[in-house]
């Protein structure tokens, strides 16, 4: 019978053998998801101009949340082999950048037409929160040896240099979170403002992606060391749960058009 490779477990604090192999699948079928928006984008008349930047604005969407999941199984294989290393916390950095740059795409669409007013100052306030997080990322080394010597003197040890990684890579943390959920509460606005305020089948569809990016969010949650060690929920939930989302969210704008 075959298995697939049993990944060793060092540093994490669960398996993650099952963990990986499912969001490797998950990427596989997000991908082919996102190609069909692709396809249906370039068979839409340039005349409907909406409608094809709808499309290729969700392909958009989907490819960088392949690019996070694909990160975040980098920062696995970093921290189960090198533990909480400066490259494991770029990794994790990446895919929240991926993570917003998601959101922004979305958010852009609804900005120009979904809703009225001032339509850019959110997708401005991301965007550049978006520029100075990808500074911290490629500058991550050099800040934290830099505040390693401000600190603990140039001869600095291994542990104080761990401490140092974990301060700094705190505070960056904090800052991705504000911004990664400030971003998905906008997201999760426009599509609530729909809902209220329209009827008919643009409402049903509003409906069906909010919720869809509801369970999007809850596999997220669920996939917390925590959570994963404890075996209170199994390590493939997540993926399946974000699948099912994603799928919710893609039917959504397929039947909108």
């Amino acid at each position: 019978m075959f298995q697939l490779p049993r990944i060793e477990q060092k540093c994490l604090p669960y398996d993650p053998t099952i963990k990986i192999y499912s969001w490797i699948v998950v990427i596989i079928y997000i991908a082919l998801i996102a190609v069909l928006f692709l396809v249906k984008m370039s068979k839409t008349s340039g005349e409907v101009k909406s409608q094809k930047i709808m499309f290729r604005s969700v392909a958009v969407f989907l490819f960088l949340y392949i690019a996070v999941r694909i990160f975040f199984l980098f920062s696995d294989f970093e921290r189960n082999n090198h533990c909480e290393s400066i490259l494991y916390f770029q990794f994790v950095f990446m895919a929240y950048v991926c993570s917003i740059l998601a959101f922004l795409t979305i958010i852009r669409f609804g900005e120009n037409y979904l809703v009225k007013g001032d339509r850019h100052t959110v997708s401005i306030v991301i965007f550049v929160c978006v520029i100075i997080d990808i500074i911290l990322v490629i500058t991550l080394p050099a800040l934290i040896n830099f505040l390693g010597v401000q600190i603990y003197g140039s001869s600095y040890s291994q542990s104080e240099l761990q401490t140092t990684i974990l301060q700094v890579a705190e505070i960056i943390r904090i800052f991705n979170y504000v911004v990664q959920y400030g971003s998905g509460l906008a997201l999760l606005s426009f599509y609530v403002y729909i809902t209220v305020k329209s009827t008919g089948k643009l409402r049903k569809t509003a409906l069906m992606t909010l919720i869809g990016l509801l369970i999007a969010v809850v596999a997220s949650f669920l996939e917390t060391d925590t959570l994963l060690s404890s075996g209170f929920t199994p390590p493939y939930l997540s993926p399946i749960l974000f699948a099912v989302g994603i799928s919710i969210f893609a039917y959504a704008y397929l039947r909108a058009m």
